[in-house]
């Protein structure tokens, strides 16, 4: 008799080490070295990529850490389908804890997420984007051929000139300086080029710093004219609003002008701005890295 209930506590250790070995541990330990890896690539995007990819990263952290937490419970779970009598393979305190140990967890987690996102937002005042070297950058100190618009006989700006007062992460920005009047008698500003030349067959794209006297309701459209047989045929993109005091991408596909496809080669190629408001006011925009291809 002696024999066979030690033998059955054997075979008992046996089945606890199993259990341990080829399913709590694994659990335990590929999920945690993979939230540790999510959060230490999360740490690098915050730095070097757009605010889309560090929310998705972390999304993937808080699933992988939730199944962490499940880890938890499972690993100090009672093999009830092997033998209802068997041990659980850690304390009996954390046994009885682990529910409400991974109701905590979960929390903390929402709690160091938000702490994230806070440090991001943090991260992207500090440092901003900033416009890549691409396109027309204005380092020769001209304008490049750039223009204000004249629609009949007014002049859609007040002036268009290099500049070098923009700066980003402390350090100044070549680029045009555009002024113009808004307002019911002013409409938009529209600055460009002759379109003679260009390909414009993929995209346009530009990096747009709003003064921060401007409102918010300042927003910017890429434009295109083509000559046609009563005129011009007049293609613009959908408004971006622009936020004052900071850098930002506008990206024009050209897939996205309105109405779609031109049959002519460009006449003219420009950013056209207005208020969405109404307002009347004299704005003042930064623009380069004009890319047009």
């Amino acid at each position: 008799m002696w024999h066979n209930l030690d033998e059955r506590k054997l075979i008992k250790e046996e089945i606890r080490k199993l259990y341990k070995m080829f399913i709590a541990r694994p659990v335990l330990s590929l999920t945690g070295l993979a939230a540790l890896a999510s959060a230490v690539t999360s740490l690098v995007l915050l730095f070097v990529s757009q605010p889309q990819v560090f929310i998705l990263v972390n999304i993937i952290i808080l699933l992988l850490l939730g199944i962490l937490a499940f880890g938890v419970i499972l690993y100090c779970r009672e093999p009830s389908k092997i033998d209802p009598q068997l041990e659980a393979p850690c304390f009996p305190e954390l046994k009885k804890k682990a529910p409400r140990l991974g109701i905590l967890f979960l929390v903390l987690l929402a709690v160091i997420i938000g702490l994230l996102y806070a440090v991001a937002a943090l991260v992207k005042v500090a440092f901003p984007e900033c416009p890549e070297q691409v396109g027309y950058t204005f380092s020769t100190m001209s304008t490049e051929g750039w223009q204000i618009r004249y629609e009949g006989d007014q002049r859609l700006g007040e002036s268009l000139v290099y500049s070098n007062q923009a700066h980003c992460r402390g350090k100044a920005v070549d680029s045009l300086e555009f002024q113009f009047q808004l307002g019911q008698d002013y409409g938009t500003g529209q600055m460009g080029l002759d379109g003679k030349g260009q390909p414009m067959t993929a995209e346009m794209s530009a990096w747009v710093f709003s003064d921060s006297e401007n409102p918010r309701s300042l927003a910017v459209q890429c434009v295109l004219m083509e000559s046609a047989e009563r005129g011009w045929a007049w293609h613009e993109t959908p408004p971006v609003e622009l936020t004052p005091g900071r850098w930002q991408p506008v990206d024009c596909p050209a897939n996205e002008f309105t109405p779609g496809g031109w049959l002519n080669p460009p006449q003219f190629i420009g950013l056209l701005f207005y208020d969405t408001s109404g307002q009347f006011y004299l704005g003042k925009v930064y623009a380069t890295s004009i890319y047009i291809r």
